[in-house]
């Protein structure tokens, strides 16, 4: 179903889009195979740091558990000045 935003020029590239976009295809298949990783790894890094400088911090961290098994990917282009992107399911 689509859902049309006043200045807004979105996608959702799959794998039948590889034979027009096949670069774009790849980054983003890459980029969102190896991001959730990366942002896991760094929270778990952070976390660790600041409480190894802070033993008493009372600090909660909530790790985001990203997953890179399941994933979507949306691209939108938006107009200045007249673009809007009311909230939406």
């Amino acid at each position: 179903q689509r859902f049309d935003k006043e200045g807004v020029f979105a996608c959702e590239p799959d794998g039948q889009d590889y034979d027009i976009a096949p670069d774009l295809i790849v980054y983003m298949s890459v980029l969102l195979q190896t991001l959730p990783v990366a942002l896991n790894q760094s929270f778990h890094d952070s976390a660790t740091a600041a409480a190894s400088e802070d033993e008493a911090s009372s600090a909660v961290y909530l790790h985001p558990e990203l997953s890179n098994a399941s994933f979507n990917a949306k691209l939108a282009v938006t107009l200045p000045g007249g673009s809007t992107y009311p909230l939406h399911i």
